[in-house]
């Protein structure tokens, strides 16, 4: 198994599909995807959103990343100009097989989220010894 093998789905669909949800565009998040002998490990850019904002599931096979940026300014006095507008994140990757999703772990500091997924005992490469008849 390799990076290569975890497919982004399509984001048009999935946008659409959410945006009829909640008016509000969304964000899909830069991801670098990095292969190890042991994990697949994912780095989102998700910046202006807190870890309680995060969410992170896996459900057959999707796994989809959400987060949600907290509204700047608010409470704080009236709105009088806006050049920002916060929009919250969202993407989705087909997971294929030879990934321990039980084992997934995430960790996020300054807007990065780091998201290892554990490769299945059966994906990891392994080597065979040739033993001799002498």
């Amino acid at each position: 198994m390799n990076g290569k093998e975890i497919a982004a789905r399509d984001m048009g669909e999935i946008n659409k599909a959410e945006e009829t949800r909640n008016q509000r565009n969304f964000i899909v998040p830069p991801v670098d995807i990095v292969e190890d002998e042991e994990d697949l490990v994912l780095v989102a850019d998700m910046p202006g959103v807190d870890k309680e904002r995060i969410t992170i599931d896996i459900e057959n096979d999707i796994l989809t990343i959400k987060g949600q940026v907290a509204l700047p300014l608010r409470g704080q006095g009236e709105l009088t100009h806006q050049e920002y507008e916060p929009r919250d994140y969202h993407r989705r990757f087909q997971l294929l097989e030879g990934i321990n999703q039980d084992a997934a772990k995430a960790e996020y500091t300054d807007g990065v989220l780091v998201l290892r997924l554990p490769k299945a005992e059966a994906a990891k490469p392994r080597q065979i010894r040739i033993e001799s008849r002498n």
